[in-house]
């Protein structure tokens, strides 16, 4: 993953998809204090992989475009 771009995740951490959810945290918990009930670590990071497939790959597309890379869906 990292080729120099965990600069520019670090500044989005914790980055969230709502009010209640984090994608990705240091921690594996969400801003309302529950558990990341399907939890991916990585890096030193935790990403919240219980979503549907369609806001998965939304949230995700959207964490790419802050990084400034590109995302390109081919499901």
């Amino acid at each position: 993953m990292d080729k120099g771009h965990s600069n520019r995740l670090r500044p989005l951490i914790p980055f969230s998809t709502s009010r209640e959810r984090y994608l990705i945290a240091d921690h594996p918990i969400h801003p309302n204090g529950n558990n990341f009930v399907i939890t991916v670590k990585y890096g030193g990071y935790f990403m919240e992989a219980h979503k549907d497939y369609k806001n998965a790959v939304e949230h995700l597309r959207r964490l790419t475009d802050k990084l400034g890379l590109k995302f390109k869906y081919i499901g």
